[in-house]
């Protein structure tokens, strides 16, 4: 009846949505974001994104970072191979001139740092295979000028990257 039609629709209560800090702790890595880079978005147990407060947006690109894990039949060693392969597989990085690749301290372990130019873009990449078929990355993109200002903090925030 019209009646228990409107005391279903009366018994529907909305629960309020996780919270930042519970997105947050249900992602595979901790990280520590450093002033000016908050976060923006959480990608549910996978991936956030951090840019600039206020949202700093000037001619270029701003910076934006983003740490995530991913699936991979990589296996530790293959660091290399499969850090220059997810950057050109990137969108806007494919045809990436790649300027400084190595091994590099990552998420707690052995991971490989690369870099990169498109244009007048620049992208750093941090990666570590894990074991159990996936990885941790870490890329931060953004106008060349704006990247070199926020070097120092984009380092930071990589090297707070740990799993969970």
């Amino acid at each position: 009846t019209e009646a228990d039609a409107e005391a279903v629709v009366r018994s529907i209560e909305l629960t309020p949505g996780p919270t930042l800090e519970q997105q947050l702790a249900e992602l595979p890595f901790t990280f520590r974001a450093v002033e000016p880079f908050s976060v923006v978005n959480v990608a549910p147990r996978q991936a956030v994104t951090l840019e600039p407060a206020g949202g700093q947006r000037g001619s270029g690109d701003p910076v934006v970072i983003v740490i995530g894990r991913g699936r991979s039949r990589a296996l530790r060693g293959e660091e290399a191979s499969v850090a220059v392969e997810l950057l050109t597989r990137t969108g806007g990085f494919r045809d990436v001139e790649i300027t400084s690749q190595a091994p590099a301290a990552f998420a707690g372990g052995d991971g490989y740092a690369v870099t990169g130019v498109v244009e007048n873009r620049t992208v750093v990449q941090y990666l570590r295979i894990l074991a159990g078929g996936s990885y941790l990355r870490f890329l931060a993109r953004g106008d060349t000028s704006a990247m070199q200002a926020a070097e120092a903090t984009i380092a930071e925030i990589a090297q707070s990257v740990e799993p969970n």
